[in-house]
């Protein structure tokens, strides 16, 4: 009898075990389908907000960088112009208060453009500091995920320990205090299923954890090293642009010296066309006048022109009448010779008197024209 309900119990207790088993293994398979797809879709939607979390950024980060580089070309074309504009238009002393006003915009804008780059500088701190703290979590649940994975391996210990047990169960000679601490090990053996199945749900759960914290960390790092690389492109360029603001600022005082000297220069060349302008009214005045009597000279000219003319005109009269009057005389064939002779002295008193004026009139001449010259 005793045997019979040994071997019953020992049926009934390896039907049970059996039984529990199964059902270990099938929550197991169960809880372990689910976390994998659970996992799945995290890791899923993990991997859609990194990506679209690193398009985010990249965006923002290209937007910030064509934004630089749009201020730094639109500085460079405005110092360029503001450049060429006084340098065309240098002579006139007008333009200098809009030169003034250019260079305080460029001012305004160069210290709006440092504001920004110190902004976006305390941002790109900010970001890593938050990724080092971030990872600085992910160390400490790394080291929590190793403590645990320990204590996984003592439950798998105990686990071990109930199937010794189990495997003891089996000896048909036992007696009853054996078959009592039997009966205690099974109880022993189910507490310690029990709890192998939290630790299970507990150690796949950390094991997801940790993989995802692991990708999440290797992630956050390669972000970090995208974001200080981006960063030290950021800071090359911001070197680059600030050696350019000092260059234009460099320029832009060279031309402030030349403006003040070529503004000197106007001064002088002002005065120098002043003294030109008084020596000309000067010159035309004596032109005026030296004109005047020009036309002076002209009317005397003339009057004189008229009147040798005129006397030209008598002489021509009288050598016609001379002719006559030799024709006459010749006629007379020498009886009016003494009066031919003294005719003949007129004539030639007449023409030293038409010489003389003649020779007059040019001596005018003369005289006057290096005064008109």
């Amino acid at each position: 009898m005793f045997d019979y309900d040994q071997k019953e119990f020992q049926e009934t207790i390896k039907m049970k075990c059996k039984e529990r088993e199964d059902q270990i293994i099938n929550q197991y398979n169960q809880v372990l389908f689910r976390y994998q797809a659970e996992c799945q879709e995290y890791i899923k939607n993990l991997k859609q907000q990194y990506e679209k979390d690193q398009e985010n950024f990249n965006q923002q980060l290209i937007k910030k960088l064509n934004k630089l580089q749009q201020i730094v070309d639109d500085e460079n074309i405005s110092v360029y112009k503001n450049i060429q504009n006084s340098q065309e238009k240098l002579l006139k002393s007008q333009q200098m208060q809009f030169d003034n006003t250019n260079k305080l915009n460029d001012k305004k804008k160069i210290e709006l453009l440092e504001f920004e780059m110190e902004q976006f500088k305390r941002s790109c701190q900010r970001t890593i500091d938050k990724l080092m703290k971030e990872n600085s979590t992910l160390q400490e649940q790394l080291i929590n995920a190793e403590i645990e994975k320990i204590q996984m391996k003592q439950s798998t210990q105990s686990l071990s320990e109930c199937k010794d047990c189990m495997k003891d169960l089996q000896n048909a000679n036992v007696d009853k205090e054996t078959l009592v601490k039997l009966q205690n090990a099974v109880k022993n053996y189910e507490q310690a299923v029990q709890d192998m199945e939290c630790e299970q749900k507990i150690f796949l759960t950390t094991k997801s954890q940790l993989s995802e914290t692991q990708q999440s960390n290797q992630i956050l790092e390669s972000k970090l090293e995208q974001k200080e690389y981006g960063l030290k492109k950021i800071k090359e360029k911001s070197d680059i642009i600030e050696k350019r603001l000092k260059e234009c600022q460099e320029q832009i005082k060279q031309f402030q010296i030349q403006l003040k000297v070529t503004s000197q220069s106007e001064d002088k060349a002002k005065e120098k066309i002043q003294k030109y302008q008084q020596q000309l009214q000067k010159m035309k005045e004596n032109f005026d006048k030296q004109e005047k009597e020009l036309q002076n000279y002209k009317a005397s000219l003339n009057e004189i022109t008229k009147k040798f003319e005129e006397e030209q005109q008598k002489n021509l009269q009288l050598k016609d009448d001379f002719e006559k009057e030799k024709m006459r005389l010749d006629e007379e064939n020498g009886r009016k010779f003494k009066q031919l002779s003294h005719l003949n002295k007129k004539i030639k008193r007449f023409f030293s008197l038409t010489v003389l004026i003649v020779l007059a009139l040019l001596f005018q001449f003369m005289i006057y024209k290096p005064l008109s010259v």
